[in-house]
């Protein structure tokens, strides 16, 4: 039964059932409706939660959908839904340290153009300085 899919997932994102409601559609079976709250923090889901439950659940009822209503058959995919998060996470892990790389680079050229403008700047305000002293000796 798929109730008992569902709970099962919820364990798994260790989430807890506040209270459940279920109404029953004219043919197309129920409407479920759930609340819950993630027993890590015994708070309302943060979205990166609320997005994980969601694929979890579209995907266990697309697989009932096709016919596997056993656990068996449903939650193998859901648990594949954990490899593709984690090539998404290491695709995005490896763009920000790309970016962060490009990021370091241009703050070390604009930290060398900066140094030279103070250089520069030093030796205008030594040559001005040099300049008053001398007009002052004559």
């Amino acid at each position: 039964m798929i109730m008992s899919e569902i709970t099962a997932l919820f364990r798994k994102h260790q989430i807890s059932i506040v209270r459940a409601q279920v109404e029953p559609l004219s043919d197309e079976g129920a409407k479920h409706t759930y609340y819950v709250k993630s027993i890590k923090t015994a708070a309302k889901l943060s979205e990166l939660e609320l997005d994980r439950v969601r694929e979890d659940l579209e995907i266990l009822i697309q697989n009932c959908k096709a016919g596997g209503t056993d656990k068996a058959s449903a939650l193998p995919i859901a648990e594949g839904s954990q490899d593709a998060r984690i090539k998404l996470l290491e695709e995005s892990i490896a763009k920000a340290q790309h970016n962060n790389e490009k990021i370091q680079q241009q703050l070390q050229s604009q930290s060398e153009r900066f140094d030279n403008f103070l250089n520069v700047h030093e030796e205008m305000v030594r040559a001005t300085s040099h300049m008053s002293s001398n007009s002052r000796a004559l």
